[in-house]
């Protein structure tokens, strides 16, 4: 039963909320437009803290956030962000106040100058409300106290720009700090309070445009090896490639298990994702997904970004808060990776996050994978189909935050000693460019342009067009260092780079060369093993091809023909062992299986699947088995204790009971509930269990009941 249809537990639902201080998820934010959310608006505060780490007392009334004003706060997203479109509304109670907003600051905001600092309020004189902190200083402007203002800031690369109730306050090109977080400040004696707070990610780039496949390669399944009895009878190791196709607009994939991998690597990154899946039903393990820092030509290495009805998910390490229909694939999923943790927004509310804590590994069954890797898009063997129609991404830069020093001073050259009398302001402004420019001074508006060439030819990677910004800004200000030592460098590695396409070019043709020489004693090697392999002499056959296969082991002709030999030796080798061993196998395997269940039995385990404990087992060796977050209260004692990070598990949250060989399970009034495979369990109601059940704890551990044999 999906969760609006069960109308008549939404009273008590809101009445916990609010006898707990905090809000139903969503369900009291201000919504985002259709608009918004098909072009990847993201609502940073939905009712609850989530997503954000705070010092002091924040709080969120009626969809506001609000600070205490005993003390100064700070308020910080959990995720960087580098290039987006801010909005929000704010009010003050008070004035002067040192209410700020941060952007592109570190994940703790230490040191204190960590990113770009834009004032609330007219706390400085030098650095009125709207201004960028050691950058731009805005005009000062009077704004009504407890009186919501609208503020708009957009950060796209080395270009910042701040709107004040439609005011642009400030508007510059700087590129001291790549990448960071959002954070709030407030002071003592002043309430900040802060609601409507958005943000779109900037500068993601489609990886599939939607017309064909260029850019990705395919990576074919390849079954592991099965060996039968004494290695005689082999399974089926032939690699197996799905089908990819465009259709619609859309990724296509069937006919599966198979995958395709993007050609760009990405270690922290800003993923936009619109997929359907068209999975068998009956077959509960199957999972499409995206895999994300997969492994190059690997198959699911990576982390599993769940599609389809699996949305929101990451595998088995992390499950959404609120389940979300996505049978049509309109919802629009983004993730951020930022090393070992992950946030999942769907249509712009987060709602899956996961840390993962374990130590790094090669494939994430083993640990954590933390390391950059390819966008793998795969169809497992009892999915049908699969379809992609949105896949874009953003590169997060390495480093989060940074410090903005002031810019050193510039020395003006003084107007009224050569101004004429009676010149105009306008004729004066006119004098003091002419005059900077002969003292080869810029002006403010001059280095904020060349700052901004010099910035874009930093992280361009063409020397080409190196050359051309740095040309330009030298032609702005012909004695920049800076300008003229980049321009000679982007020259030499133009120079570099055509060198090495002649080097690339010769090595080449003796490559070449090479190749047709190993060409000819592939050719000769491989009618040899044919022809013994026809005369019936497999061991010159095999000897034969093992030259072919030095020089080229993909070859076709030579797996053909491997596959022929080794089928042959094979036959044999059964012909020897194949009677007799059935027997004795048969004989010794029914005796020793007999004996062995004689001598095991059943008992319940409950296994971890989420939560700081994953993969844990407990046995269920008592007929009652309480359940909680600590050893012991009082009298009262946990014989399982669950840690999570969220702390949404209540200290006695349930208990199993053994009764008449069955088990049942018992809410003991948890402050977040208990879930069955789903349903919430009626507190103080015992219900039965079954194997495979999957129990919820507060949203946030899952636990399944399993039985194992032990020797008896």
């Amino acid at each position: 039963m999906r969760v609006k249809d069960r109308w008549y537990q939404w009273p008590a639902i809101v009445l916990l909320a609010i006898a707990t201080g905090h809000c139903v998820f969503s369900a009291w934010a201000e919504p985002l437009s259709h608009d918004e959310l098909q072009s990847g608006w993201l609502r940073l505060f939905d009712g609850t803290m989530s997503g954000w780490t705070a010092t002091g007392d924040w709080q969120m009334k009626d969809n506001t956030l609000t600070s205490d004003m005993s003390f100064s706060r700070r308020i910080i997203t959990a995720y960087p962000l580098p290039d987006f479109l801010l909005k929000f509304d704010y009010r003050l109670s008070a004035t002067p106040s040192g209410a700020a907003l941060r952007i592109r600051t570190s994940r703790d905001g230490e040191p204190a100058e960590s990113g770009y600092r834009i004032p609330l309020s007219d706390s400085s004189k030098d650095w009125p409300v709207g201004s960028i902190v050691n950058r731009s200083a805005a005009q000062a402007a009077s704004l009504s106290l407890n009186a919501w203002h609208s503020v708009t800031v957009e950060a796209l690369g080395d270009h910042i720009k701040v709107e004040i109730d439609g005011r642009t306050t400030a508007d510059i090109y700087d590129d001291a700090v790549h990448s960071g977080c959002i954070a709030f400040e407030s002071t003592r004696g002043v309430a900040l309070d802060v609601r409507d707070v958005r943000a779109k990610p900037l500068n993601i780039k489609q990886i599939f445009d939607g017309t064909d496949l260029a850019g990705w390669k395919n990576v074919p399944y390849e079954p592991s090896a099965k060996k039968g009895l004494f290695h005689v009878f082999g399974g089926d190791t032939k690699p197996h490639s799905a089908e990819w196709s465009v259709k619609a607009g859309a990724v296509h994939g069937e006919k599966g298990p198979g995958s395709i991998e993007s050609g760009t690597s990405y270690e922290n990154f800003v993923l936009q994702l619109k997929a359907t899946a068209n999975a068998d039903p009956n077959k509960k393990d199957a999972y499409p997904a995206l895999y994300a820092r997969n492994g190059a030509g690997t198959f699911g290495t990576g982390y599993p970004i769940g599609i389809g009805a699996h949305i929101g998910e990451i595998g088995a390490l992390s499950k959404p808060r609120k389940p979300v229909d996505n049978s049509h694939g309109n919802v629009l999923e983004t993730i951020i990776a930022d090393g070992r943790n992950f946030y999942i927004f769907l249509d712009g509310t987060l709602a899956s996050v996961y840390h993962d804590t374990r130590p790094e590994a090669t494939s994430l069954k083993q640990g954590a994978r933390v390391s950059s890797g390819a966008f793998s898009l795969e169809i497992p063997k009892d999915v049908n189909s699969v379809d992609f129609s949105t896949i874009a991404a953003a590169a997060i830069p390495a480093g989060v935050g940074g410090v903005v020093k002031p810019l050193p001073p510039v020395a003006q050259p003084s107007v009224a000693a050569v101004a004429a009398p009676g010149s105009t302001a306008t004729d004066t402004a006119a004098q003091t460019a002419q005059i900077a420019a002969a003292l080869g001074v810029p002006t403010p508006q001059a280095r904020s342009q060349t700052a901004g060439l010099i910035s874009r030819a930093v992280k361009s990677d063409d020397p080409q067009e190196q050359m051309q910004l740095y040309d330009q800004v030298i032609k702005i200000d012909p004695n920049n260092s800076a300008a003229i030592q980049g321009y000679k460098e982007a020259q030499q590695k133009l120079e570099q780079e055509q060198q090495q396409q002649a080097q690339q070019q010769q090595a080449s043709q003796t490559q070449q060369a090479k190749e047709g020489e190993a060409e000819k004693q592939l050719q000769s090697s491989l009618a040899s093993a044919e022809a013994s392999f026809l005369g019936g002499h497999i061991r010159d056959a095999n000897s034969s091809l093992l030259i072919a296969e030095r020089i080229a082991p993909s070859n076709p002709m030579v797996s053909d023909l491997r596959s022929r030999i080794n089928a042959a030796m094979s036959l044999r080798r059964r012909l020897y062992f194949t009677g007799g061993a059935v027997g004795l196998a048969a004989l010794f395997g029914g005796g020793f299986f007999l004996f062995r269940r004689r001598r095991s039995s059943k008992h319940p385990v409950l296994e971890v699947l989420q939560g700081l404990d994953q993969g844990r087992k407990y046995p269920l060796d008592r007929d009652v088995v309480r359940i909680g977050a600590v050893v012991q209260d009082g009298g009262q004692k946990n014989d399982i204790v669950v840690r999570d990070v969220e702390h949404l598990v209540s200290r006695f949250h349930c208990e199993l009971i053994r009764r008449d060989g069955r088990l049942l399970l018992k809410d003991m009034n948890s402050s977040n509930g208990t879930k069955v495979n789903g349903e919430a369990v009626l507190p103080g109601r015992s219900i039965p269990l079954k194997r495979g059940a999957r129990i919820d704890l507060g949203g946030t551990v899952v636990l399944r009941l399993g039985y194992e044999r032990k020797r008896a």
